[in-house]
């Protein structure tokens, strides 16, 4: 595996909206985990 950095830049919202978007896209994508945390994690 290898490293991704990424920089957003930008109005805070902005920069929450595009991440809640991409670390699913990557969880799933690149790391082979579900794209979302079971309930457990997320309560």
């Amino acid at each position: 595996p290898g490293l991704l950095l990424a920089r957003f830049l930008g109005p805070a919202g902005a920069v929450r909206e595009a991440l809640a978007g991409a670390i699913p896209v990557l969880r799933a994508g690149v790391l082979g985990l579900p794209a979302r945390l079971p309930r457990l994690w997320t309560s």
